[in-house]
């Protein structure tokens, strides 16, 4: 299961799943499910993560104050097991996958796949092949 968790920031040592998401913004102003970093030099909507073929991209939003990993300027980039992403003032860190033993995070708010889930319900409920329905959703 994929996480990140708010190292540096506010509010502090917060854990996102990521689990199931097709994408999701980091910013000061987003939706209640996404991330939200209370820092002053991260704009409204500062950049996203896509889970892409199994792997997860961090992409700049064409954000006032850029987007680094592992202190690095980055447009575009596969976030790698334990790459640090600052946003602002902010450090999330990125685990590929998370121990049960030894969190150190406490837990946070936890990303649905709600999306999935409403077209599974539509798929299951018509038992069509629903042309806008990813195959093996």
């Amino acid at each position: 299961m994929a996480t990140l968790v708010l190292l540096q920031g506010n509010p502090p040592k917060k854990k996102y799943s990521l689990v199931h998401v097709p994408c999701i913004r980091i910013g000061r102003n987003v939706e209640e499910d996404e991330i939200q970093v209370e820092d002053g030099n991260v704009s409204r909507h500062h950049a996203l993560i896509m889970y892409d073929k199994g792997q997860y991209v961090l992409v700049d939003l064409h954000s006032s104050n850029g987007t680094f990993v592992n202190g690095h300027p980055v447009d575009t980039h596969v976030l790698n097991d334990g790459d640090i992403v600052t946003v602002g003032h902010s450090m999330l860190r990125f685990n590929a996958t998370v121990s049960t033993a030894g969190e150190d995070a406490t837990p946070g708010t936890y990303i649905h796949p709600e999306p999935e889930t409403r077209r599974e319900k539509k798929r299951d409920k018509n038992n069509s092949d629903h042309p806008l329905i990813p195959a093996g959703v």
